[in-house]
This record gives structure tokens, C-alpha cells and sequence, in this order.
């Protein structure tokens, strides 16, 4: 029987990056305001750590 990618995260490591990826995301885009391409990437980096942060509450 092939278990599911979801039921190998536990809650606690979905939470840990969750914070790895929001505090990388918005820390590093303020070194990159110059340049929007960088910046836009490390917001999506830090908007992806949003729903990880709620995905184990559901």
C-alpha cells in the first residue's frame, strides 16, 4: 500500500517551514528592492509560507 506524500509531513515540520519560508521571504525582499524581479520572488517565497501555516489547522 503507497501512503500519501500528505501523511509523511507531521504538523509540526508543515509549521516549521512555514516560518522558514515566511521569514526568508520577507526578510530577503528588502534586500532586493532595486530589482522586481528578485523582490517578486521572494514575496511568492514568503506568500507560500501563508497556507502552510493554516493547512494544519484544517
Amino acid at each position: 500500500m503507497q501512503v500519501t506524500s500528505s501523511a509523511r509531513f507531521t504538523v509540526r515540520n508543515v509549521l516549521i517551514a512555514s516560518s522558514i519560508f515566511t521569514f526568508l521571504g520577507l526578510t530577503l525582499r528588502l534586500f532586493f528592492l532595486h530589482n522586481f524581479v528578485l523582490f517578486l520572488i521572494m514575496q511568492t517565497l514568503a506568500a507560500v509560507g501563508y497556507p502552510l501555516a493554516i493547512a494544519p489547522v484544517g
